[in-house]
């Protein structure tokens, strides 16, 4: 077969021509790649304007069945999933999880989204859906844990996990419990004291309800009023609907910086929050009664949720150069009166906890990988004269009395904070820093990935999400699955995590209703 002339835009943006020799099976593979990353329907290979365009663009290619792309998807899933097991296995980080449990509007089939967070050897911030698995009815926590801990075995990460991320429910609540009790073998962060994570998100959207809720009346009130809203709102209703517009915006910013995908949010978390209660604090001195009652109602919802927050978040500020003791010197005064003393001993605490800890991992690594060399007696050992030996122990003694070594954690904290720019870049700073602070740089590697909601940013206050499309919910749950995977790694290996296709995928799980359909016939 002859070969055909193909231009080609360089990334200089000249435009270069090549010879090329078409080739079946490279076509039939990018075929289903484009099926994959756009959500085409499979039977998009039997219409006749497709038939058309192929005949037209690519005489020679032969078009497959809609059986024959289902296995080209799910092959290119396997050479996929097989990628990123090495990336995972290779890499350096611990692993953060989020997972939610997606319904149908029927309840009659569900899937469970798990999705992986770590920053990579090139501490790059990196997010991967590694499994949407059907789980059978009912959901209960044991079906959730047993599902989860086989994802773990399948991908063989359970040794590697730092966190699990997921909503404020009781049946979560059960099934981590659950989890930890399936990995008491396993070394994990604190002995398993910080595995448990609270979505933020929710948690926000959460005080946000209860606020508006007790000012709902007023609404009541109109609608009882005039049925059928004739009347136009008076100017003070305009006023009241203005300023709470305006508190709320504090929600909106918070949610926004706590639903990125591009960059940690850990540490930004104190600050964050810290900035929410004094807003709450100085509406309760608002000039109107309905923004008093909003403010008194978020506070004992906020101070109900604070009191169980991990202190592995506040680490996290710490381990932010813009930070460190700052923003907890600053704030606890005035979250805990008296108190503050004792809570910032408290995070403290957890802080040395895991700079012991590492230190001891790297203690151990370094002991298992070295090979001690013994000298012979024959070899010359020169030693201190013994007459000095007297002199020699006095010295010990006396260092060992006199002078503090300070520590790694030490000469971190007592070196200024730096500036709050824009755009900092804080797995650059700790890159560029990890020779100088050699454990906590392992520290801030593992626990900045963990991520502090399961919601994308555009879904986290609604109540509707998003659809999977009628063409794949009639799907095998199997294909479901490769499509829904394969898609969040290849347009991350393609465009980056910045792509908003994986945005969408990996942060939008949690309010995504699945209109599956129950009926058995064939795939589409």
């Amino acid at each position: 077969m002859g070969r055909m002339l193909k231009a080609r835009k360089t990334k200089e943006g000249d435009v270069e021509i090549r010879t090329f020799k078409f080739d079946q099976d490279t076509t039939r593979r990018e075929l289903a790649n484009m099926v994959i990353l756009h959500e085409y329907p499979l039977s998009m290979v039997e219409h006749s304007g497709f038939h058309r365009f192929m005949g037209t663009a690519q005489p020679l290619f032969k078009i497959p069945s809609r059986n024959t792309l289902k296995s080209d998807i799910l092959q290119i899933f396997d050479y996929e999933k097989g990628k990123l097991k090495g990336l995972l296995e290779k890499n350096k980080a611990r692993i953060a999880l989020t997972t939610d449990m997606c319904t149908s509007h029927n309840q009659r089939k569900g899937f469970m989204a798990i999705t992986t967070h770590f920053v990579d050897n090139s501490w790059t911030l990196q997010s991967r859906i590694i499994r949407f698995i059907y789980v059978p009815c009912p959901h209960t926590s044991e079906m959730l844990a047993d599902v989860m801990m086989e994802c773990l075995h399948d991908w063989n990460i359970e040794h590697k996990l730092s966190t699990l991320t997921v909503d404020n429910c009781s049946t979560n609540n059960a099934m981590i419990r659950i989890l930890l009790e399936m990995l008491y073998d396993v070394p994990l962060l604190l002995n398993g004291d910080m595995f448990h994570m609270r979505c933020s998100a929710h948690l926000l959207n959460l005080i946000v309800r209860d606020g508006l809720d007790v000012i709902s009346d007023i609404f009541s009130r109109l609608k009882h009023k005039d049925s059928h809203y004739k009347n136009v709102p008076t100017e003070d209703d305009w006023v009241l609907a203005k300023e709470i517009s305006d508190k709320l915006d504090v929600f909106y910013q918070a949610t926004e910086e706590f639903l990125g995908t591009k960059y940690p949010t850990t540490n930004n978390y104190l600050p964050t929050v810290c900035d929410i209660r004094d807003a709450i604090n100085d509406w309760s001195i608002s000039i109107f009664e309905q923004i008093k009652l909003m403010a008194s109602s978020m506070a004992h919802k906020f101070d109900s949720y604070w009191s169980n927050f991990h202190g592995i978040m506040v680490v996290a500020t710490i381990l932010d150069p813009r930070y460190k003791m700052k923003v907890m010197e600053c704030y606890f005064p005035s979250l805990y009166g008296d108190g503050s003393s004792y809570e910032i001993n408290k995070i403290q605490e957890v802080l040395l906890r895991m700079v012991g800890e590492y230190e001891q991992r790297s203690k151990a690594s370094q002991a298992s990988s070295s090979n001690p060399t013994h000298v012979s007696p024959s070899q010359s050992t020169m030693g201190p004269p013994k007459k000095m030996s007297r002199f020699d122990q006095y010295i010990i003694e006396v260092h060992c009395t006199t002078i503090h070594v300070k520590t790694e954690l030490e000469y971190y904290l007592e070196e200024p904070v730096i500036p709050r720019v824009e755009n900092f870049d804080i797995l650059t700073w700790w890159k560029v820093n990890a020779s100088k602070y050699p454990t906590l740089h392992c520290i801030a590697r593992d626990i900045l990935p963990f991520p502090l909601s399961t919601v994308a940013s555009e879904s986290a206050f609604s109540t509707d999400g998003r659809f999977v499309s009628p063409h794949r919910s009639r799907l095998h749950p199997k294909t479901v699955e490769a499509l829904m995977c394969a898609q969040s790694w290849l347009w991350s290996e393609f465009n980056g995590i910045n792509n908003p296709f994986v945005k969408n995928l990996i942060d939008g799980m949690e309010l995504w209703k699945l209109e599956v359909w129950s009926s058995g016939g064939n795939e589409e």
